[in-house]
């Protein structure tokens, strides 16, 4: 059996969580709900864990969704073990949209999100760690499409380099459509392009997770190079 935990804010929560949670997410319709199209979850982490039950099917298969609506690195700093049961398997991160544009705010933003990577990582038995990036096209602060350091893409890259562990975004897979394209980020985003909209977006959110999870399975040094954790902090 595998246990996924998450930690981060909006478009984590978007992500939905099963109703035994009784938690913000569990109690959205929006995000735990049925989709009458396909009869899939709205949500998009519920919608990657289905998956992976088809993948591989156990009936113990946990997810735990604790993100919070607006919340900031900070907010989890000291309380991963809350968070993070010390049974996760996976634990998926996801602060990228409410990275701050002001240089100092930024600076704290990064520091707060490192904390709680080396909390995780001094574990005796660390989880895999994902740091789920969504990549803010249009929204917040940004002066047309955003730019890659605008959004905190660069920061949150080499976050994951220094660490060695695993990082997705929603910037390399749709950076370069156009508005012609019917990919284009304001086909499947609502705020014009902050977060996944629960129609076209959650599904790609839940196709690149799962894809994760099958390239995982490929690549068993994964977990092990992890305890090589850098005695110095990056940001800290």
């Amino acid at each position: 059996p595998v246990t996924i935990s998450v930690i981060g804010s909006s478009n984590m929560v978007r992500g939905g969580c099963h109703a035994w949670q009784k938690t913000k997410c569990s109690d959205d319709k929006r995000y735990t709900s049925r989709s009458v199209d396909d009869n899939t979850y709205n949500g998009w982490l519920l919608q990657a864990f289905e998956a992976m039950n088809r993948s591989w099917p156990n009936s113990d298969h946990v997810l735990i969704n604790s993100a919070r609506m607006a919340s900031l690195p900070g907010w989890f700093v000291g309380c991963s073990d809350k968070f993070i049961p010390g049974n996760t398997d996976l634990v998926i991160i996801g602060f990228a949209d409410t990275c701050p544009m002001k240089q100092d705010e930024k600076d704290i933003f990064m520091e707060d999100y490192e904390n709680i990577i080396r909390a995780i990582l001094m574990r005796q038995n660390p989880p895999t760690i994902l740091l789920f990036n969504f990549f803010k096209f249009t929204n917040w602060g940004c002066i047309g499409r955003c730019r890659f350091n605008q959004s905190c893409e660069a920061s949150l890259q080499e976050l994951a380099q220094y660490y060695t562990i695993s990082t997705t975004s929603l910037r390399n897979p749709f950076y370069h459509f156009h508005a012609k394209d019917d990919m284009y980020f304001q086909k499947w985003t609502i705020d014009n392009g902050g977060h996944f909209d629960l129609k076209m977006g959650d599904k790609y959110g839940a196709e690149i997770l799962h894809n994760f999870m099958l390239q995982s399975i490929k690549m068993p040094w994964s977990v092990q190079v992890q305890n090589n954790m850098p005695t110095y902090p990056l940001y800290g």
